[in-house]
């Protein structure tokens, strides 16, 4: 996946560029996009970055081991508090 990222990350920096979405929700993917794709990110607070106008939430995919509502509070009570700024 790692060599994936870093050898279209062209590709997938463009389609966001076209995309234009409102929130991006990496599915465990956080730590590769970060590295390879859109290095610039900046980190709001706990799972929730920006990249430009974007909201950006790290979380893991649904099938991950970890338990699910502890992510799911994380990621709901950090993406509130981001929208309280």
């Amino acid at each position: 996946m790692e060599d994936h990222a870093d050898k279209y990350a062209h590709f997938l920096r463009e389609q966001i560029s076209i995309l234009n979405p409102d929130i991006i929700v990496f599915g465990g993917t956080y730590a590769i996009v970060k590295k390879h794709v859109i290095p610039e990110l900046n980190h709001i607070s706990e799972r929730i970055h920006l990249y430009n106008d974007i909201i950006c939430i790290n979380a893991n995919h649904p099938a991950c081991t970890k338990k699910r509502t502890i992510m799911y509070d994380q990621v709901i009570r950090n993406y509130d508090r981001y929208l309280q700024l």
